[in-house]
């Protein structure tokens, strides 16, 4: 065997060694961590809290539709109408066309 052959074997060695090494003593302290419960639910229920209040005002802005022009994100085909009023940034269907009503009813919301 060349000396060549020799130091690559046991180079070898040394990194199966230091990998081993490495692994046992990550599972062996493995670091504990305490989670406060309740900081993380109270925190979900005021992020909760303010995207749904944002939701329902945006819905009922917009005449019980997400986005009236229909958005494929949330599943909503649109109210089907060519043309919207708009109010800033809110696209406003058009609900009312003679006696005739299209407004949404509250299980399609």
């Amino acid at each position: 065997m060349k000396k060549g052959q020799v130091t690559v074997f046991i180079i070898l060695g040394i990194v199966i060694v230091v990998v081993f090494g490495l692994l046992w003593h990550g599972t062996t302290t493995a670091p504990s961590l305490s989670v406060d419960n309740t900081a993380i639910t109270d925190h979900v229920s005021s992020c909760l809290s303010t995207v749904a209040t944002r939701g329902v005002y945006k819905l009922a802005a917009q005449g019980g539709y997400i986005n009236p022009k229909g958005d494929i994100a949330y599943g909503e085909e649109g109210d089907a109408f060519p043309a919207h009023y708009y109010l800033g940034a809110h696209a406003l269907s058009y609900v009312l066309d003679g006696n005739a009503s299209s407004m949404r009813r509250l299980p399609a919301m």
